[in-house]
């Protein structure tokens, strides 16, 4: 006993702790900064910006100047005409100054003017802003509500035309434009659904999707993460006068279809069969007795 008590006495003199002995781990060090992750947010929203400072320089005013009446507060009749301007958005489609907007935009135009975003910065830093221009009217097809508009000069920067067949549902698009003359102003949304067709007789059928689109974004493209235009952003479905969710847009496919035609004839020609067709619903078909739920009944045949 006495031999033990003596070797540990001898111990804790030299300093030597048994429970030193222990191995102690070294503090936690913050990993080197190139090994953090990525987020992946951060990535998407620097996609999106490239994006929209590719897409905008396209995307231009549209400022029409017509005249209308005013309507007498005692009698409600338009008994007074007056100078107005109003403004909605157009997209250049070719690097020669033809632009796409919406016919309702046009209508009773007498006067209109295109005028664009901020371009690049200069040399100096300044941004460069265009000055405005006279555009003319190409063509106009009200049954599709398209317009053609030309401006002068060359080298102009444009957006092409996706493939609309191939646009899917759930897929992200951005509607570009200057909604309540707020210029080049931007919003995110889905496809709701590609092909909605809001009638059962009616000939078109429209992309629907959430992104936001108010009064002035009428004739702006709504564009795929390509930066391509999928569709011509044309009205909305709302009970308030703004966005509910609820935008249609003209597809790609039917608007680069309608250009080429307003662009060589400058009217739209359409086939003709002679004959007055309807869509089949079960409604109709129950109460004509036919055999099935769905197809084209011929209503009317008119002589040749």
């Amino acid at each position: 006993m006495t031999i033990r008590v003596s070797l540990f006495a001898a111990m804790l003199c030299l300093g030597s702790d048994p429970l030193a002995a222990q191995t102690v781990p070294a503090p936690a060090q913050n990993p080197p900064r190139s090994a953090v992750a990525r987020n992946p947010l951060d990535d998407f929203s620097q996609t999106v910006q490239r994006l929209i400072r590719d897409v905008s320089p396209a995307v231009v005013d549209v400022v029409v100047q017509s005249f209308g009446g005013l309507e007498n507060e005692s009698n409600g009749r338009a008994n007074t005409v007056s100078h107005q301007t109003r403004e909605a958005t157009g997209v250049l489609i070719s690097a020669d100054g033809y632009l796409v907007t919406n016919a309702h935009v046009v209508r009773t135009a007498q006067r209109i003017q295109i005028r664009f975003g901020d371009g690049p910065a200069g040399p100096q830093g300044n941004t460069i802003r265009r000055a405005p221009v006279q555009a003319e009217i190409v063509g106009v097809d009200q049954e599709t509500d398209l317009a053609v508009l030309k401006i002068p000069g060359a080298g102009w920067n444009f957006l092409p035309f996706a493939d609309s067949s191939k646009l899917h549902q759930g897929e992200v698009v951005f509607a570009v434009g200057n909604p309540r003359g707020l210029e080049n102003s931007v919003s995110m949304g889905i496809v709701s659904a590609a092909e909605r067709m809001l009638d059962p007789d009616s000939n078109q059928a429209f992309i629907q999707t959430d992104a936001p689109i108010n009064p002035g974004n009428s004739g702006g493209p709504l564009v795929n993460t390509r930066g391509q235009i999928a569709g011509i952003n044309t009205f909305i479905v709302s009970s308030s006068g703004g966005n509910e969710g609820l935008g249609f847009a003209i597809p790609s496919n039917l608007v680069k279809e309608i250009c080429a035609q307003l662009k060589r004839y400058g009217r739209v020609r359409r086939g003709e069969l002679g004959v007055v067709v309807r869509s089949v619903t079960p409604t109709l078909a129950k109460a004509l007795s036919l055999p099935q739920e769905s197809g084209v009944l011929i209503q009317d045949a008119h002589a040749r």
